[in-house]
């Protein structure tokens, strides 16, 4: 093969490789939170908010009936006055909360109680 068909063939793949190379969508979006930055739900039909530093605006979400509440990143569903329980057990900045949203419509999917990683490493 000479340096000719060796080239078109490079390029020829490039080109057909290339759409397959489309655009990600973000369906989902995830916050970490420390406690003082949201005010959790008291309702499994209601509303959060999340104020993500003192200067930036206040956002609302809104949970359902088909929000997961979980100890822990990956760890068990519980329902929520057992997740509030154990949220508000500890101090409030040393609590991290994962709130995760669908970017289309505000619904919060999950909500996750984490652990801070210097409580982690102690």
């Amino acid at each position: 093969m000479n340096a000719k068909h060796l080239i078109f063939s490079f390029a020829l793949a490039v080109c057909l490789t290339a759409p397959a190379h489309g655009a990600l969508d973000r369906i989902e979006e995830t916050l970490e939170l420390d406690r003082t930055q949201l005010e959790l739900p008291d309702f499994a039909t209601d509303q959060i908010v999340v104020q993500t530093c003192e200067d930036c605006e206040r956002l609302t979400l809104q949970v359902s009936e088909r929000t997961e509440y979980r100890l822990g990143l990956r760890g068990e569903k519980v329902d929520l006055q057992t997740f509030r329980e154990a949220a508000l057990r500890g101090q409030a900045e040393d609590t991290l909360i994962y709130v995760t949203f669908a970017t289309d419509g505000q619904s919060v999917r999950r909500i996750a109680l984490g652990t801070p990683p210097s409580a982690a490493s102690q």
